[in-house]
């Protein structure tokens, strides 16, 4: 299940029943619980014990290449203000650095990775979105 503080603006979700990308056009927390979430003009509201419609979509190959990386042996990668961010799906890792200076590279391990995760972790290093190029 994803949690609020998860989420930004721009995200993207994909719905339990009428599938797709969706981008978040707003997040609303009523109480510690309870959150709504808005996408495409509609409120979906997370209650406890209730359905959800909404969930994240599992980041993949035709994922990366959607949102402008290269493949380039068994590595996906893309430059953003001149960091360059690196995932390997197989071996779940992920890496953002310098590769010219191999000790100003961060590793991090990366358990079922999700589209919205990634959004984050670029935006939050770079201050740049992730554009959708197809």
């Amino acid at each position: 299940m994803i949690q609020a503080n998860e989420l930004r603006i721009g995200n993207f979700l994909t719905s339990k029943t009428w599938k797709g990308a969706h981008k978040v056009q707003g997040v609303l927390i009523h109480d510690i619980e309870t959150y709504s979430v808005f996408v495409d003009g509609c409120e979906h509201k997370n209650e406890p014990g209730i359905w959800f419609e909404l969930e994240p979509i599992h980041l993949t190959e035709e994922w990366l290449i959607k949102l402008g990386f290269s493949k380039f042996a068994g590595w996906f990668e893309i430059k953003i203000n001149g960091l360059e961010f690196s995932i390997h799906l197989e071996a779940s890792r992920l890496s953002i650095g310098n590769y010219e200076k191999e000790q100003d590279s961060v590793y991090s391990d990366v358990i079922n990775p999700h589209v919205h995760w990634l959004q984050n972790w670029v935006y939050f290093n770079t201050g740049q979105e992730l554009q959708l190029t197809q």
